[in-house]
Order: C-alpha cells, then structure tokens, then sequence
C-alpha cells in the first residue's frame, strides 16, 4: 500500500512484487493510506453490525439485566478491541448513537422507566454496572498514556510519539491549560492523550495546577519558570519536576540541600523561595511533596499488569457525579426514618447480591428504584383513572400503601411474618426498613444463615406481591410457599456444584423439615426438590 497520494494515482514501475493495494487488514483492523480517514473505516462497520446484533437479541423475551449482560459479551468486546487498537477519538456522533441504541435494546423500544446514567452506576450506588462506552474508551486510551509513566524501558511508538512534544507527556499536561497545550502539536495521536488526560481530570475533579509531575522550567502555573533562564540551569541539572525537589522522606529538600544534589548554583537562593511559594500557593504544606491524585495512582503502575483497563473504568464509575439520591429521598419521605448513605448502599448492594436468580435481582432492583405503576401514577397519567388502591378500596393508591401499608398487604406481611417465626423460632418485629429495604435492626441476634434464608422468604413475598399487583385480593401465604419452594432446585444446584452441601443444609434444612412435617412435601414433589 502506498502511502503517497501521487504515487497512488501514478504507481512508479520500479515497486516490488507485492500486490498494490489501497487498504488492508490486520488483525482485524482496516488500514488505509490516510490516517484521518482510518477512524471512519472501521467504526462505521462495528457500529452496523452492532446494530444488527442488537436487534437479533431485541426480539426475545429477556429481562433488563440479561440485555446488560448481553451488551457486555456481546457488544463491549467488539469496540473494547477497537478502543486499545485505534488512539484515535470515534466519529464526533458516535457515542450518541451507541447511547441512543443502547437505551432502544435496554428498553425494548419502550419509553425508559429509568435514566441510562442510573444503570451506569455501580451496584452500591443503586445502579447495575451496565457498561458505559465513554468510560471504556478513557479508561483504554490511559492505559496506553500508562507507557509514558512507567519506568522502564519504552516501548518505540512511545519514542516516536514524543518527537512531537517539547517535555514528556505527563510533564507536558502540567505546563498550561488544555486550550494552549491542544494546539501546539499537529500530531493527532498525541493531541488524542492531551485530551483524554484533561477530559478524565476535568471529569475526576483532579486540578492541573499542581502534580509531583509539573516541570519547574516552562510551567505557564509558574511564572517565574516561563523564561528565567536560571530554571533552565535546574532543568539541565536534573531538577527539572516538583517531585525532584522532595527527598525519600517526602519533604522538601532545604537549599543547601540541592545544592548537594544537583549541584545548582549558590545565587539561586531567590529562585528557590519563588519555587517554595510557588508550591505553597497550590498546596497547604509545602514542606511535603503534593500527593498522587486517584488517576495518578494507577496511571504509575505497571501498563502491562492485568486488569488495568477494569480498574481505570471502575474509578471512572465510582466517581460518576450521578447518583440514586432521589430515591433515597423518596424512600426516607415514606417511611418517615432517617436512612444513612450506608444504609442505602447496603441495601442496594444486597438487592444484586443476595441471590444468583437475575428475575430476582430484577425484581429487588424494581422495588428500591420504585419503578412500580401505582394507582396514584396512574392518576396522575389519566385523571379518569382513580388512584385509590384496588385492593382496599379505601386509601389512595401510593407505592409505599402498594407495598405496605395497605390492610390487605399488611395482613400478608403478618402471614410472612408468623412462617417464618414457626419455621425458625425467630420473631421478626413488623418493620417496614427490614421487610422493604432488608435492614436489620440493630442489636438483632441472627446469625449469617438464618439471614439468608429470612432475605429469601421476603424476597419472594415481594415476588408474590409483584405477581398479584393487579390483583383485588390479599396475596395467600400459599403462593409464597410455592415461589420460596420453587427456587429450593436451583439453590441446591448451586451449592452442590460449589460442593457446599452442608451450608445448604444449615440455611434450608429446617425449612424443608417444617413442609415434611406440616404435610406441605407435595410443594416440594412438585418443584422436584423432594
């Protein structure tokens, strides 16, 4: 392939023996003459065909944590290749095209319930780690810009790349502001990782101002190190960063001190006060080297460790300015109780964790983000509709009198309740923190299997709540010895396969006796766990 345009279209005789050709491809990835043409060349195909895949999946039957784990086998590998392979930033439209298609699959082309950066977040914070192709892409750009913060030996591309800058990268993006640094290089690549770094920083809330990685000499924050040549005596001396100015101990080396080290010249007392008040006015304690920042921390760390692609992304999603707080909110105005943060996250942490089954962690998950259709919405959608609840048909149909409060529920609850004392000699007191968000009282005396089999039994209360939502009479304790029987199989799958046959026991054995003993077994004959 020639890389001329002239000789394209006049290929001189004396090429070799090789085909001529105007692309190709290698390893998958499509390669052509123009560099500024390679971005469309392999982004327009992935995304028609990823396109296509997703409709393929859109047609069947799965619940909106199957489509997450669909876009994550089957989507996110395609363009994670693409991201590590390509340092070149996607089509200007092409994030908002996945973002719009991701939305359609999740959704099955319905109007969504609840917003994409929500599902983005991870499950502590109320959200179920659906993948996020924007943090992707940074986190797989930064482990490319990791090679120019390791310490050994470069690789070549990293030698070549640094032609097209005056200092090192990571010293480069300390110098000045993004708008000045993006038009100093021509160099696409390059200008790809100076925006990558200040796009992440912006988004990480790290300040540019100040690093242990800021040049003394040509840093625009220092102006005194702009032009005063006698900086550039430190640079040549080998002080050239902030972090050469602190020793082993982390404090900042006395005058004398570098003078020792570097070997300076004893008339720069006054260059260095300027440098100390330089770093006074972007850090408290001057006498202590400024600390890494979180994106720095991991950018220092071995590029070819693994898992530093998934660690990149889990700091881009774990500092998500987004957040659950609004439901916390509504949760708190219900039930009239002051809920902390760590209880919230705890209980949206146990909703993805508890079970194995996604149709109940979808069910959990449903339940605190208070997606439910209540009479009340209802109402508020048509007014004709009226939004008194359809089981009491008394009290106005709110999402918390839906889930407790109502008599009709309520007496429910009591049934759930009373089973699970006579199954386990527990008596749980009627708390709707511990039956709706799975809170335990403080100072409760359970232990850690007893909890497991109680979170079941009112997981599956709230099954057949669910099941029954339209429902004009109370939910029987029949149903729920049926759906707590029915996930009994799959439970034994699963600790026999992880040969823990005995913990099995130890949570559900007393359950399976009670049935055996009140005559139920034929609940057990007919799920075949008997």
């Amino acid at each position: 392939m020639l890389l001329n345009s002239e000789e394209r279209m006049n290929p001189p005789k004396y090429t070799c023996h090789f085909r001529n050709v105007n692309q190709f491809t290698y390893l998958g990835i499509q390669i052509v003459p123009k560099l500024e043409e390679v971005v469309n060349h392999n982004y327009g195909p992935i995304m028609t065909d990823i396109s296509k895949s997703v409709e393929r999946w859109s047609s069947l039957q799965i619940s909106l944590i199957g489509r997450i784990n669909i876009l994550k086998m089957n989507v996110l590998p395609k363009l994670l290749y693409l991201f590590q392979n390509i340092p070149l930033p996607p089509p200007s439209d092409f994030f908002l095209k996945i973002r719009k298609l991701f939305n359609q699959f999740l959704w099955n082309n319905k109007r969504p319930r609840l917003r994409l950066l929500l599902l983005y977040l991870p499950f502590d914070a109320g959200g179920l780690q659906c993948p996020n192709m924007v943090w992707y892409y940074w986190a797989a750009q930064l482990r490319t810009i990791m090679f120019y913060y390791a310490a050994e030996k470069p690789p070549a591309w990293r030698t070549i790349e640094s032609l097209s800058l005056r200092l090192p990268l990571p010293t480069y993006v300390y110098s000045d502001k993004y708008n000045k640094l993006k038009d100093i290089t021509l160099n696409p690549i390059v200008k790809n990782m100076i925006y990558i770094l200040h796009v992440t920083q912006r988004y990480l809330n790290i300040k540019s101002s100040l690093s242990v990685f800021s040049p003394i000499w040509g840093n625009n924050y220092f102006a005194p190190g702009r032009a005063d040549g006698g900086f550039k005596i430190w640079a040549d001396s080998g002080l050239g960063l902030v972090k050469d100015a602190f020793g082993g101990d982390g404090r900042l080396l006395s005058f004398e001190q570098l003078i020792s080290k570097f070997n300076i010249p004893r008339k720069h007392f006054f260059k260095y006060l300027q440098f100390r008040s330089f770093i006074r006015s972007y850090h408290n304690d001057f006498t202590q080297i400024p600390p890494l920042s979180t994106l720095e921390k991991i950018l220092t760390k071995n590029p070819t460790g693994r898992g530093m692609i998934s660690e990149l992304y889990n700091l881009m999603m774990t500092s998500s300015p987004d957040s659950s707080a609004a439901k916390l909110e509504a949760w708190r105005y219900d039930l009239q109780e002051e809920l902390t943060v760590e209880q919230w996250s705890k209980a949206c942490k146990l909703a993805q964790t508890q079970t194995g089954n996604t149709r109940l962690k979808l069910l959990q998950f449903n339940w605190l983000m208070r997606v439910y259709i209540t009479p009340e919405k209802l109402n508020k959608f048509n007014m004709q509709i009226p939004d008194i609840c359809n089981r009491c048909e008394e009290d106005k149909g709110t999402l918390l009198h839906c889930l407790w409060s109502c008599p009709k529920i309520k007496e429910f609850w009591e049934e759930v309740r009373v089973m699970i004392k006579e199954i386990l000699s527990i008596k749980l007191v009627m708390d709707p923190k511990l039956f709706l968000l799975g809170l335990y009282p403080a100072g409760c005396n359970i232990n850690h299997f007893e909890k497991i089999f109680i979170n079941m039994g009112i997981l599956q209360a709230k099954r057949v709540i669910a099941l029954t939502w339209r429902s004009l009479g109370k939910p029987s304790i029949s149903h729920w010895f049926k759906e707590l029987s029915l996930c009994l199989p799959l439970e034994k799958i699963t600790y026999t396969l992880k040969d823990k046959q005995e913990i099995f026991q130890k949570i559900w054995g007393r359950y399976i006796q009670y049935i055996e003993n009140e005559d139920l077994s034929g609940l057990l004959r007919e799920t075949g766990t008997a």
